[in-house]
């Protein structure tokens, strides 16, 4: 059976939005980012963080196999709270520039470090 989703998002100009964007994607990802040029946010990362979270358990392509109910399985930057990931805005992500949409494998310092070693073994 697969794994029923909802997506969620939050402000990146928001204390919550952007801790959770820091911790999912990295400071440096977050910092790359464009950022609001006027208003009470001016200086503050433009957008949205989105995610895919489980609401049922369940077979997802986002992590290879069974999710957990209440797992986030993939995350993206975006325009605006409900676009799509294929909108993703674009920053430095994993070492490079690149659209700002990770599956749950890369997600977190553990997907970073992940990333960082098979790169190791990548130019080895």
């Amino acid at each position: 059976m697969n794994a029923k989703t909802e997506q969620k998002a939050a402000k990146l100009s928001d204390a919550w939005g952007y801790q959770y964007a820091v911790r999912l994607f990295g400071q440096e990802a977050i910092d790359s980012l464009p950022v609001l040029k006027s208003g009470p946010n001016k200086g503050k990362p433009a957008g949205y963080i989105c995610w895919l979270k489980t609401t049922t358990p369940g077979y997802t392509g986002y992590v290879g196999g069974g999710a957990p109910a209440g797992m986030v399985v993939r995350a993206w930057t975006a325009p605006g709270p409900f676009s799509p990931q294929s909108d993703a805005l674009t920053g430095k992500v994993l070492g490079r520039i690149q659209q700002m949409c990770l599956s749950r494998c890369y997600l977190g310092e553990e997907g970073r470090a992940r990333h960082a070693a098979e790169a190791l073994g990548w130019a080895a």
